[in-house]
């Protein structure tokens, strides 16, 4: 009939038959639905309630069976089959806040308070009183032919949907046989979305999404807890827009960090295997892994501060806005990708930070005893001293800093600062959007790394540095640090005393402390000068003239008695007195000729006696600074730096284990939507690396000092 009135139908609304019914949309004009999602109503959104609408302004209309009109109402919990509190479910309509509420609903109950039928028609008022139309999108919805044009509607595409005004919640009459009802048709699923316009604080039309549900009610049991009697219930309100400049900005700036990230690793790499590899030695499967470890190297930190700025703006933005002008991504896939980047980057820290475990409890360390005869014979082994810093020593507390996190995402609550609601005064308890709370767990990891970083840069310049205390208890010691990290890089920390003994009492040791203070003797640096720590990048004819003096088998031979004493505690005939037996027994022969010769080595190096391979000193360029290696025509270069030897510390890899923990914290916590068991999964992490560098470490420190390991304290 409306159809036929076509030519002389007039309304506010181009597509509402005048006097009759609106059941759908495209009953007078075919309005395509695209046209419909493109109409923007005169309502403005504003967080704060002061420039707009504090809530979606929805109204029902509400029809009896037979057409008759029963007035208009406030859409409030009427979508909520759900039962929650009252509070939680009044304030669905809050503006920019995603809203979920789902459950399973037993049917019997629902049947048995007899709800009558009811049509509706949706609302969104606007300012003046007019009420703008909202469609219904049936996704079960069967046309004659019996297509389901509506079968997995898209929340940005209207496209080929079939649009809807009148719908009804709960149908106990059409289903009436013989004066009794036989089915109920209920809304499984309603959901409605919201879009945002392309002017700030502005929507597009609104849509409600709605998936019926019919059971026999013959078939419904109270008891029954099957999916027939016991049927999963949704609603929800979510908050969109168009993405794409975004995601093209983001994949732009994402190609650019890659390739720049790429592009170091295999740069490193080639300056690694010009400096260590021969000119016949070709690419071979060491430098394919060097690489590929290297690229994790490279991609963890710039991926993992990517991302971290991606999410951080989006929470900020997200959070301060009063008049929306952006809304949180929603696509499942989306926040699966976010998901995904957490967890590479976590991988890519830990496979970069096993790289230098192994480089760390791999590396040759020698000390070098400057100290001279006092003219009496000293007993085998009595001049084996050493001075130890702690290898798991860092400025970050992890415990303190997991400790700390839990009380302020727990404690404080500031966890709800991730959920989907707009501004930071509302902490109410809600699920965490996955994207905000990848922010906020990440956001307050770095704040809590700066403090304790500026805490202990102010406590160890004006108390004490450990790393500068290490090398003073080298010069008193007479004893110069010498390592090799690689096969031609290492780090040199000279302690060569400027005085004549170092076994000595405390009188002349304060005499001589006076003395350095008063100028009265050469400064503690190599060559006079105040420079004792340096980086040092030798030469393959250097190294292989080491590795000839250090004899292997020395090593192994230590080795062997060295486990051969730990199986002799464990047997009986070696306690006595309910204790073990473990005596400090002097050196081997072998062992103290091979020190004797490295050391010889070493400080004829040093003193640049020898004059096949000479070093020079000298600053690093600015180009150096970044990537770390010399031209090898140079021969061997000492790079003066204060606490580059620090790089065979845990502190040294305390940036790539910060990112790891970070990234580890947030994956278990969007996972498992726990803090607490976040944090144990990182604890537990951070003990067991400790545990293998402290081991594996003084092991290391054993063999290659060519000292007994009980003289590492």
């Amino acid at each position: 009939m409306a159809k036929s009135r076509q030519s002389i139908l007039s309304s506010p609304y181009d597509d509402q038959p005048i006097g009759l019914p609106w059941l759908y949309y495209g009953i007078v004009n075919h309005e395509s639905p695209q046209t419909t999602q493109q109409k923007i109503p005169n309502v403005v959104l504003d967080s704060t309630g002061l420039s707009g609408s504090l809530r979606l302004p929805f109204v029902l209309g509400v029809y009896h069976l037979n057409g008759s009109f029963l007035g208009y109402q406030n859409l409030t919990t009427q979508f909520q089959l759900c039962s929650t509190d009252s509070l939680t479910a009044s304030n669905w309509d809050r503006v920019a806040r995603d809203y979920t509420n789902t459950c399973l609903l037993n049917l019997y109950n629902l049947v048995s308070q007899n709800y009558d039928t009811y049509f509706y028609e949706l609302f969104l008022a606007q300012p003046l009183g007019q009420l703008y139309p909202v469609p219904i999108r049936i996704s079960n919805y069967r046309t004659v032919s019996g297509l389901q044009i509506n079968r997995n509607p898209s929340m940005i595409d209207w496209s080929n949907s079939q649009l809807f005004r009148r719908f009804f919640l709960i149908d106990t009459a059409s289903g009436i046989v013989n004066g009794a009802t036989t089915i109920v048709r209920f809304p499984s699923s309603i959901s409605i979305t919201i879009f945002k316009a392309s002017d700030v604080g502005k929507i597009t039309l609104p849509i409600v999404d709605i998936t019926y549900t019919e059971r026999e009610i013959s078939a419904i049991s109270e008891t029954d807890k099957s999916i027939f009697s016991t049927t999963p219930i949704s609603f929800s309100v979510a908050y969109v827009q168009d993405y794409s400049v975004i995601k093209q900005v983001l994949m732009y700036t994402f190609v650019i960090a890659i390739a720049v990230g790429l592009v170091y690793a295999f740069y490193t790499t080639r300056l690694w295997s010009s400096r260590n590899l021969g000119p016949y030695d070709s690419i071979d499967i060491r430098f394919i892994f060097r690489l590929l470890v290297n690229v994790c190297g490279a991609l963890g930190p710039i991926m993992g501060s990517y991302l971290f700025v991606v999410v951080v703006c989006f929470f900020i933005f997200f959070k301060i806005q009063s008049v929306l002008f952006i809304y949180i991504p929603y696509n499942p896939s989306d926040m699966s990708l976010v998901t995904m980047a957490v967890a590479g980057i976590t991988v890519a820290e830990f496979v970069y930070i096993a790289k230098l475990m192994i480089v760390q409890c791999t590396t040759h360390v020698f000390f070098i005893d400057w100290e001279r005869s006092k003219g009496y014979v000293v007993g085998s082994g009595n001049d084996e001293t050493t001075a130890m810093i702690s290898p798991i020593h860092q400025r970050v507390h992890v415990g303190f800093t997991l400790v700390a996190l839990l009380a302020l995402l727990e404690g404080l609550g500031w966890r709800y600062l991730a959920t989907s609601y707009a501004g930071f005064s509302d902490l109410s308890i809600d699920t965490p959007n996955p994207l905000l709370l990848v922010a906020v767990d990440s956001l307050l990891w770095m704040l809590l790394i700066i403090v304790q970083v500026v805490f202990q840069a102010i406590y160890s310049r004006f108390h004490r540095n450990k790393l500068l205390q290490y090398i003073d208890i080298l010069s008193l010691s007479n004893i110069s640090l010498f390592v090799f990290d690689s096969q031609c890089h290492g780090y040199y920390v000279h302690g060569r005393s400027v005085h004549s003994f170092a076994d000595t009492n405390m009188d002349e040791l304060n005499n001589f402390l006076r003395k350095e203070e008063n100028d009265m003797v050469p400064r503690r640096g190599l060559h006079d000068t105040n420079q004792q720590a340096f980086e040092i990048f030798v030469t393959r004819t250097m190294r292989t003239a080491f590795d000839k003096i250090f004899d292997q088998s020395i090593v192994l031979q230590q080795e062997a008695q060295r486990l051969n004493n730990m199986v002799n505690r464990l047997t009986i005939n070696d306690i006595k007195g309910g204790s073990f037996k473990d005596p400090i027994k002097p050196a081997a022969e072998p062992q103290i000729k091979e020190y004797h010769q490295v050391n010889r080595f070493l400080r004829s190096f040093i003193d640049q006696n020898l004059k096949e391979i000479p070093y020079i000193i000298r600053k690093k360029t600015y180009f150096e600074q970044f990537f770390a290696a010399p031209d090898p025509s140079e021969g061997n270069v000492f790079f003066p730096n204060d606490s580059g030897y620090s790089r065979i510390l845990l502190y040294g890899m305390e940036m790539h284990l910060m990112f790891a923990y970070t990234y580890l914290f947030a994956f278990v916590d969007t996972l498992t939507n726990s803090p607490a068991k976040a944090a144990i999964v990182v604890w537990v992490v951070h003990f067991i690396i400790c545990s293998i560098r402290r081991h594996f470490g003084e092991i290391n420190m054993s063999k290659k000092t060519l000292l007994d390991w009980k003289f590492l304290v």
